[in-house]
């Protein structure tokens, strides 16, 4: 690099402003907008859960699927809101912007063996696509990545029972935050430490759902456990979906009832495929052990879900975003470029304003213009494009090591 450019390297007076800008952006989009729609169900489901109580409340709405914990929290912040005339939709986005920064340090922690980790956590702390999801979407799926980093570093210093520790603790946020735990305990390389962190990740986990199990063990498992996410399309004739192949399906046969009964059954089935892509690839990557090896294979398995989940939404994005900086130049320009920028223009035809300022208005916005939906196919296939290239390397790599030939680049 140029020496002109050397400053780049270190934390100087660019960094701290750069994240200070981020900073600003997250908390004028808590103040100045109104979130999408799952802004208002959260405002529903605190009020609910401050006053008729949690396990009621997964008794009275089929569509309260959160976890214990954070429900509690956002039922003592609804409360605190009411308290001090604060709108709860302004103050829990407020509470948890903190935790988002928390991952622009722990991501130059993650990277610190390499020359270019605060230009890597810069670029987060602006990235469009994490001040949307963090500042202005409204819901609690960015600090499942501050757990997931948390974590990774603590698999890095060979801390099994700390590790266990983070992983269980983002299942009190939210489950899909489990969905990294292969990459995590198989970078550990005894499998005593691997059944430690493991048995360490159940305990935390389940510590907080002890007394709703107790009391109302089915809705528990309908409602947080048996979630299996939605088929998300607007409400246009035809009906547009926000993601995956269903598109494609659409373009070769028609409507869904038209669709071959393989089709089908992979629409229906789609997470399961992806999780057990992840789970291999999070194994083939095993010897990729330090902190950002690790994160590279966090960032691939999710790139494999994300490429073959046909059940998505929007905010899945937060689980994997700081990420996407960890895992190279060409995936983290082509992740956020083509996904970030997706959901980023989505969020701007929704709101109709390009600080996405205005109400929420999803289910009424005219179709989307050819545009937006090649958009959405670059960032679907960009995904899918990276997680099979991820897998096909590492598939490579461990044929090569089990022949005993020197070992091929794993990231």
């Amino acid at each position: 690099m140029p020496e002109r450019l050397q400053f780049l390297w270190r934390p100087g007076p660019w960094f701290w402003a750069v994240v200070a800008v981020g900073a600003l952006l997250r908390v004028f989009l808590a103040v100045a907008t109104r979130g999408t729609s799952d802004a208002e169900i959260w405002s529903d489901h605190a009020m609910r859960v401050a006053t008729v109580g949690l396990v009621e409340h997964y008794a009275e709405d089929p569509m309260f699927n959160h976890p214990p914990f954070i429900s509690e929290v956002m039922a003592w912040l609804f409360a605190l809101a009411q308290a001090t005339g604060v709108e709860f939709r302004v103050l829990y986005r407020l509470v948890f912007i903190p935790f988002d920064l928390a991952n622009v340090w722990l991501l130059t922690l993650v990277l610190r063996r390499t020359p270019w980790r605060f230009v890597a956590a810069a670029a987060y702390a602006v990235a469009p696509v994490a001040l949307t999801l963090s500042g202005m979407h409204g819901n609690t799926d960015p600090l499942i990545a501050t757990c997931l980093l948390a974590a990774c570093l603590c698999v890095d210093a060979r801390q099994p029972v700390l590790a266990g520790f983070a992983i269980g603790l983002g299942a009190w946020i939210k489950l899909p935050g489990l969905l990294a735990a292969p990459a995590l305990g198989f970078a550990l390389p005894r499998w005593r430490d691997r059944a430690t962190c493991a048995v360490t990740a159940l305990v935390v986990a389940t510590s907080t759902y002890v007394f709703a199990l107790a009391a109302a063990p089915q809705l528990l498992g309908a409602r947080v456990f048996g979630y299996r996410g939605l088929f998300i399309h607007t409400l246009h004739t035809p009906p547009i979906w926000v993601w995956g192949f269903k598109s494609w399906f659409i373009r070769l046969w028609g409507p869904p009832g038209a669709w071959p009964s393989p089709v089908l059954w992979y629409t229906e089935n789609s997470q399961w495929i992806a999780i057990a892509l992840m789970l291999l690839l999070a194994f083939l990557r095993r010897r990729e052990n330090d902190a950002r090896g690790i994160a590279v294979t966090i960032a691939a398995t999710f790139a494999l879900f994300y490429g073959l989940v046909e059940t998505w939404t929007f905010q899945y994005f937060a689980w994997s975003m700081p990420f996407w900086f960890a895992a190279g130049l060409p995936y983290a320009l082509c992740a956020n470029l083509f996904g970030g920028g997706y959901l980023y223009a989505l969020y701007v035809y929704v709101c109709g304003d390009l600080l996405l300022r205005p109400r929420w208005a999803f289910d009424t916005a005219p179709p989307w213009p050819m545009s937006l939906i090649l958009q959405r196919d670059l960032a679907h296939l960009t995904f899918f494009a990276f997680g099979v290239l991820w897998l096909v390397r590492a598939i490579h790599a461990e044929a090569r090591a089990r022949s005993g030939s020197p070992r091929g680049p794993g990231r």
